[in-house]
């Protein structure tokens, strides 16, 4: 079961990724902020964050709640995960993340490797994920 979760997710990460930081912060602690929220299933907090365009691609909310339901049966640890701002210039980032990620969830523990790029733009004066 956290094996679909967690793949809705990453299908859901990769097809309208979401976050940004807010006031001062930069790009890695908004791609930070973006894959935890998306990850533990808090879907309505993390689309605060998009950018425009992501939001208009946004699935259909009965998938994202679905997923939601699925994820927020488990407790995350992302200790694991290291952030490396790979390029900026003033109105865009990529941010790599490798390591892991481990969930405890009601019937089961998993760990799951992660090495993914993220895009953000500056939008309004925050970084948000735009993929």
């Amino acid at each position: 079961m956290l094996r679909k979760a967690t793949h809705l997710a990453a299908v859901l990460f990769l097809f309208s990724v979401l976050l940004t930081g807010c006031g001062g912060t930069g790009p890695e602690e908004a791609a930070q902020g973006a894959l935890e929220a998306t990850i533990s299933g808090d879907f309505k907090s993390a689309t605060d964050f998009f950018c425009k365009s992501m939001l208009e691609d946004m699935p259909p909310q009965e998938l994202i709640d679905e997923i939601a339901k699925e994820l927020q049966q488990y407790d995350f640890d992302f200790s694991g995960l290291k952030y490396e701002v790979l390029e900026q210039s003033d109105d865009a980032a990529k941010v790599h993340v490798t390591g892991s990620i481990s969930a405890t969830g009601p019937d089961d523990e998993k760990n799951d490797e992660m090495d993914e790029t993220i895009s953000l733009v500056k939008e309004d004066g925050k970084w948000k994920v735009c993929e």
